[in-house]
């Protein structure tokens, strides 16, 4: 069904030959409407800090546009007529509820604001330290392979006997 369609319907009652009654039903086209875009485009759902604008249309004197955030506060409170658009940031992640009203027009709409995405840290590669060889004691390179004459010497330094002149 679209607005300004028609809808028939009858009714009867009273059995066999009882009396019918026809009416017709006219869906009432709103005198207003107004749609939520974010950069040109019209959106129900934007991340936390965009900018958002209301663009309305036909809207009656005296019609009140409302913004009302998650925290229920009003973001927008503004009579507005004719058509235009009002903009505000949608600061905080939750459901705004956006009303375009007056005694001849109701509409409403919600839009859902996510969290602004995080940026994930890049850790800074921790620099790998080159190993520092570790020197050779000379007296065991000068001794290689190593003799049972040189073992001897090694207990003798070890008991102090003798020098290795490490």
């Amino acid at each position: 069904m679209r607005k300004g369609d028609i809808i028939e319907f009858g009714l009867r009652w009273g059995g066999i030959g009882g009396n019918a009654l026809a009416r017709n039903l006219y869906i009432k086209e709103s005198p207003c409407e107004f749609r939520v875009e974010f950069e040109g485009s019209e959106v129900t759902e934007v991340t936390q800090y965009d900018t958002v604008d209301i663009v309305y249309e036909g809207a009656p004197s005296n019609t009140t546009l409302k913004v009302i955030s998650p925290s229920y506060e009003y973001v927008l409170k503004k009579t507005v007529s004719g058509s235009g658009s009002e903009s505000f940031s949608a600061d905080e992640v939750g459901t705004y509820y956006i009303y375009l009203q007056n005694e001849d027009c109701y509409v409403t709409k919600e839009l859902r604001v996510k969290a602004a995405p995080t940026p994930t840290p890049t850790p800074t590669p921790t620099p790998t330290p080159t190993p520092t060889p570790t020197p050779k004691c000379s007296w065991f390179a000068d001794r290689m392979p190593i003799k049972s004459a040189d073992i001897m010497d090694l207990v003798r330094g070890y008991l102090g006997i003798m020098d290795l002149g490490w």
